[in-house]
């Protein structure tokens, strides 16, 4: 979620340390792991990223299988910060 917070993003872009649209980049080097969730906090407010096809097995195709993370939802010990809003993805490669 920190590459769609522009003031990570526009900083990072700034200092040269990544490139505009970097999230569509690192999909595309195709990650051994890739960890995704589409909700944040902002203000004490929870917001939806419009990004869900960012976190869907159909975009990332076939050499990528989905872990079942629902035993972790609600599982305070997994977060320093609990966030009840937080949706937990992880793709594993093939």
């Amino acid at each position: 979620m920190n590459h769609f917070s522009d003031f990570i993003t526009d900083t990072l872009i700034d200092l040269e340390k990544i490139e505009e649209n970097n999230i569509i980049k690192l999909i595309n080097e195709r990650p051994d792991v890739f960890i995704c969730n589409t909700s944040l906090i902002i203000n004490g407010i929870p917001e939806k990223l419009e990004v869900d096809f960012l976190c869907d097995i159909k975009v990332l195709g076939n050499d990528y299988y989905q872990l079942d993370t629902t035993k972790y939802e609600g599982n305070r010990k997994l977060n320093f910060y609990f966030d009840p809003y937080r949706e937990l993805k992880v793709f594993i490669k093939k």
